[in-house]
This record gives C-alpha cells, structure tokens and sequence, in this order.
C-alpha cells in the first residue's frame, strides 16, 4: 500500500495550502477519481479539520474523503468561506443534505456551546458516519436527524450509489443512471416549515439553511415557504441544473421561487494567489441561464445585517457561466 509514503509527500504541502501543492496533489494522489485504482482499497483514516479542531472519519477509497485527508478540510472552499463569515456564536442553522457531516461539523464549531445544528440527513450509512463523529469529538450542539425535506410529508425512496455517499437522490431514474445507483432505502420526509414548529426552541429563529439534496432543491423550499417569508434565513443551494432537471425541476424554477420571496442570489467563488489564503468571491446575479453547477448563496433583500457581513466580498459583474 502506497498510503504512507504518500502521505509523508504530500500531506506537509497540502495541509498548509503551499504554492505547488494543488499540483502536486493531482499528480501524486489524483483529482476526483482519478488514479482510483490506487486507493481501492485503501483504509479509513482520522484527520484533525484544520478550521475547526474536530477529528474528520475519511475513507480513502472515495475521492471526496481523499481530498479532506490530504487538506485537512472539506473541498467546497467557498462554502465553507460563507459559512465563517455568516454563522455567529449562538446561532441556530440547519444544515440539509449533510452527507458524512464535514460542514455540520464546521458548523458545529461556529454556532458555539450555546448555538445549534440540526444535521437533516436520510442516508443511514451517512447518519452512522456523522454519529461517530459526533461521538469522537464529544459534540453536544448538533441534533442529527434520519430524514429528508421535502414539498410533502410522508415516504420515500432514496436511490443510493453504494461507491459515493454523496450520491443519493429522490429522484426517479433512468435506465442508464439505475445501473449507478444500485441501492435503495425506505425514508421519511418532511416539509421544512413542520420540522420548525417540532422544535422545542422554537423562539430562536433559524439564521441559515444550507441545502445539497442532489436536484431535490425546489420540492425541499417549498416545504419552508413560511419560513422563508417570516424568518428570511440565509441560504447556501448547490444549482445543478443537471440534477434538478432530472428531479422535474430546473435552475429557472428554483431561481424564480426564490427571487419571488424576496431573495437575491450571489453565485460562491473562489480565487487563489500564490502565497496569498484563498479569497472569497461573492458575484451577484438576477438571472441564471446555464447549465455549470454553481453553489449560491441567497440573501433577502432586507436582511441587511448578513449583507454588511459579505460586503467586501462581493465582487461585480458576475463570473461568465456557459449558455444552456
């Protein structure tokens, strides 16, 4: 197993973000899936998150996992960026679509003892991933729920592929994309706006909703209508136009139900100089006709205390996407 002596290469370069290190990790480890056969079956190993202290579960043999191992964080940069500039101690998010938990446990870290995360995930084998973690790390703010939002209260089937826990879908599938997702699980959903009123502290407002559901994005939202009107939350969506339209939906349609609330969306960027930490881009935009997947980070137009907090961020005209 080649593990050791990669890490003891690699690992000193990419954890402190050193100029080269991106290529030297796309040569010696493999962006995505690329060299996958190398780490077929490569072990699990534990990793202290380098934004927040806690210890991450990282299976090698799945590329997300390889990039948080040999960066010491989660590889949405930008999110993540958000997520420190918006999320205030005390404050109470949801984090929907948590996957293995890497963003619920930053989150867990910026709410603080007295703030709190309700970690929204339907994946069983994910679930039991975030509770070791939860366990490892003796968290006490982080409320996991085995559930997924939805326009509907009730049942559903979530179409699993067994090699990547991030790829799990409501969707119906075709007959090509059925030979990927090969399992499947019985779950329960919600509407976000009756998971709200469940709560016991209801009285503390939810500040921020961040949502990865694989194309379940608009169905989700318009369980939180009440929601969305009355608390005006900030959002962080991915916008895959791809998945969404496979869920019979689209980025148009999701763009109008959020602009129609009041909301206005900022596509989440990032941009890197040599020797210099990674800088966020927050573009604005009021429209979005292309079929690249961007994630978005909404914010009501009067919500002006979460506004000041990215303004200098906020960099215009907005980045070029390619036509649909």
């Amino acid at each position: 197993m080649l593990l050791p002596f990669l890490a003891s290469l690699v690992t000193p370069f990419t954890r402190n973000d050193c100029p080269g290190s991106d290529r030297l990790f796309k040569y010696v480890v493999g962006n995505g899936n690329a060299k996958q056969h190398l780490w077929q079956n490569a072990p699990t190993r534990w990793v202290k998150g380098k934004h927040h202290g806690y210890l991450m579960e990282c299976h090698l043999s799945d590329w997300m996992d390889r990039y948080t191992y040999f960066h010491g964080q989660f590889y949405e940069a930008g999110v993540q960026l958000v997520l420190k500039k918006l999320i205030q101690p005390g404050d109470h998010m949801i984090d929907v679509g948590a996957n293995v938990g890497m963003l619920t446990l930053l989150s867990s870290h910026l709410v603080g003892p007295n703030g709190r995360v309700y970690a929204i995930e339907p994946n069983s084998d994910c679930c039991s991933r975030i509770q070791r973690q939860l366990h490892k790390n003796r968290i006490e703010n982080v409320q996991l729920h085995a559930l997924a939002f939805s326009n509907a209260t009730g049942e559903a089937e979530l179409k699993i592929v067994p090699s990547h826990a991030g790829y799990s879908t409501l969707s119906e599938l075709s007959e090509q994309d059925q030979q990927t997702f090969t399992q499947s699980e019985q779950i329960a959903t919600i509407r976000g706006d009756e998971f709200i009123q469940s709560l016991t502290d209801q009285h503390k407002p939810i500040k921020l909703i961040k949502m990865d559901i694989e194309g379940h994005e608009t169905q989700a939202l318009r369980g939180f209508t009440d929601t969305l009107t009355h608390d005006r939350p900030v959002l962080i969506t991915e916008m895959n136009p791809c998945c969404l339209k496979r869920a019979g939906s689209s980025a148009a349609e999701l763009f109008d139900l959020l602009s129609n609330l009041g909301y206005q969306a900022h596509i989440i960027s990032t941009h890197n100089k040599r020797w210099q930490p990674i800088e966020l881009r927050l573009s604005p935009t009021s429209e979005y006709s292309s079929d690249v997947t961007n994630d978005v980070c909404w914010i009501h137009a009067e919500d002006h205390q979460s506004r000041s907090r990215i303004a200098e961020h906020i960099h215009c005209p907005a980045p070029m996407l390619a036509a649909a």
